[in-house]
């Protein structure tokens, strides 16, 4: 209740109001104070945004990974680091300030950064282990440590070099020319039908191979008449649908019409 309507109250109207909040627990003095308050300035519903974001550095205790969080306290940064990382608030070996991460908020730090400061990744071509200090075991292998320069520019991961990084691209660009291959091979078999997903497994078509776990080429799709679920078909010399049980006799008849 405001000052202005608690004014105009009559004698008898403010006692039978003092009576109703003391009944309720709530005195005079509580509501002189929220009185007070309705003059002043309101904080922040959400004190986060008015506290800059820091750099934390949290840490596994089993396989070492680690990963950058930013928050505005470690309690936050450590929940959410071990979210990220799998595991669970007592799994986590220690959450430690990073301030020389702080002007890369809200992250990422790009991975450059991160190697230049220490950390290793793994190469996403060759998962050779990629590092500041990586020219020594590249010299026990014989190889030219001028060759492998950390890379990390691109959406794609890190690269130990240039060279797996085209390779990489390369394998990318196959890829999808592939899976542009094998929707049009599935759409003239089966015009009409809704694709899902298509799957190329490498950078080529070819069929899957006897104990391969899946399938190396499949386009996962749904047909008119389908009640139970999607289908897939699986590229290779017999190419074959995968059809819920319940949905043959309808796939039959929409592939024969």
């Amino acid at each position: 209740m405001t000052a202005s309507v608690y004014g105009a109250l009559t004698a008898r109207a403010a006692k039978t109001l003092k009576l109703l909040l003391k009944r309720n627990g709530v005195s005079f003095a509580t509501v002189a104070q929220d009185k007070k308050r309705d003059g002043q300035p309101k904080e922040p519903e959400d004190d986060k945004m008015n506290k800059p974001l820091k750099a934390f550095e949290v840490r596994d205790n089993d396989e070492g990974h680690c990963t950058i969080q930013f928050a505005t306290n470690s309690a936050t940064a450590r929940r959410e680091g071990a979210s990220e990382l799998n595991v669970d608030w007592e799994s986590v070996e220690s959450c430690r300030r990073k301030p020389e991460f702080d002007s890369y908020a809200p992250g990422p730090v790009p991975p450059l950064v991160l190697i230049a400061h220490g950390w290793h990744f793994e190469c996403s071509e060759c998962y050779r282990q990629v590092s500041d200090d990586m020219g020594e075991d590249l010299e026990a292998e014989d190889l030219n440590p001028n060759d492998f320069v950390p890379r990390g520019h691109g959406k794609h991961g890190v690269f130990c070099s240039e060279a797996c990084e085209e390779k990489h691209t390369e394998d990318l660009r196959l890829n999808k020319d592939a899976k542009a291959e094998l929707l049009r091979i599935f759409n003239e078999k089966f015009p009409g039908a809704t694709v899902q997903h298509v799957h190329v497994f490498g950078n080529k078509l070819e069929p899957s191979e006897p104990g391969f776990c899946g399938h190396r080429c499949s386009v996962s799709f749904t047909f008119p008449g389908a009640t139970h679920g999607g289908s897939t078909f699986v590229y290779g010399d017999d190419d074959m649908c995968l059809v819920a049980t319940g949905d043959v006799k309808a796939f039959n008849e929409w592939r024969d019409n």
